[in-house]
């Protein structure tokens, strides 16, 4: 198949399998009489894997790793756990700190509600902000 093809299968811009070729993520296909990139079906199942992996918030290192790991299927799976459970605590730590900025920004906007520009307690707090 051709790049649009596969684009159109996995939902995603020709842009973003080219790019994926370019860092390494993705092998480059075999060239058809013409120069054209044929794609098969294990390009096909990696960029389904790099698509959700991506969704999933994984790291690039994370992803080749995972790539990596489809080229022995009877292997263990233990390695990809180990990167989903790190992942999935990273996601965690993620949500706690956005609950942390949701409940800032909800004090700030209560707060500034009934004040002028030069009394402003967001302005004030962003002006003052020293990250400890």
């Amino acid at each position: 198949m051709k790049i649009g093809e596969l684009a159109k299968l996995t939902q995603c811009h020709p842009e973003t399998i080219r790019y994926y070729q370019k860092i390494g993520l993705l092998f480059e296909p075999d060239k058809d009489q013409s120069g054209y990139g044929r794609y098969n079906h294990d390009h096909l199942a990696h960029v389904r894997l790099l698509r959700r992996s991506k969704e999933l918030g994984f790291s690039q290192t994370q992803m080749r790793e995972l790539i990596s790991l489809t080229a022995t299927p009877g292997g263990s799976c233990q390695r990809v756990h180990e990167l989903t459970v790190r992942q999935l605590a990273s996601v965690k730590e993620k949500i706690l700190h956005l609950q942390e900025i949701t409940g800032a920004l909800n004090k700030l906007k209560v707060a500034c509600e009934e004040n002028t520009v030069d009394e402003c307690p967001t302005l004030v707090d962003m002006l003052s902000f020293t990250k400890s």
